[in-house]
């Protein structure tokens, strides 16, 4: 599931990186002390993952089907994937170039997000698939790089909201006549 979503976020900087960068290595990898990348690549570290509750719906969708029966969809779960994206180069200029496309990429995909996947040919059942810059806080960057053991470095923050995948559904009977019932108490008498 996740590396689907993986998937998604690196379609969507794929689709927004230049000619000139075009061959960009972009890897989801731990950027611990061991991390040596290529020169020129984009890494995209998942650090946090969480249930969406501004999407979480507790409603249920219904479609007629035949024979009398209906099938009844829970509402899908949503996830918030948090990531830290950062540039690898050789000079400060062409990470600062790098992070400027990674920002034009994803900042086009959250503003119109079917035109940026359209010709994108990716095999995922992520579904409405969002996405948002969003501030890492100092506190929480500074505590990644050290648990890292690396030297800081300047990055985005993104996050990455999907549904999951449905659930199977119920088969439920259909609602054919509606039959109210109702019972008149005696009546109150006043003097």
């Amino acid at each position: 599931m996740f590396h689907e979503i993986d998937a998604v976020l690196k379609a969507i900087l794929a689709t927004g990186l230049d000619n000139a960068v075009a061959e960009t290595n972009i890897n989801f990898d731990t950027p611990c002390q061991r991390y040596k990348p290529n020169p020129m690549s984009i890494n995209c570290f998942l650090y946090e993952i969480n249930e969406n509750e501004d999407m979480k719906s507790n409603e249920w969708s219904y479609d007629k089907g035949q024979d009398g029966i209906a099938l009844k969809h829970r509402a899908p779960f949503w996830l918030s994937c948090e990531y830290y994206i950062t540039a690898w180069a050789d000079t400060v200029d062409d990470e600062h170039r790098l992070l400027g496309q990674i920002f034009t990429a994803l900042l086009a995909y959250e503003v119109n997000p079917e035109s940026v996947l359209r010709d994108v040919d990716i095999d995922t059942r992520v579904e409405n698939a969002r996405l948002k810059l969003n501030r890492v806080g100092y506190d929480k960057v500074s505590s990644l790089w050290k648990l890292c053991g690396i030297q800081p470095r300047l990055g985005l923050g993104c996050t990455v909201i999907s549904s999951v995948a449905k659930q199977k559904p119920q088969k439920v009977p259909l609602v054919k006549q509606k039959i109210l019932k109702v019972q008149v108490e005696n009546e109150i008498k006043t003097q």
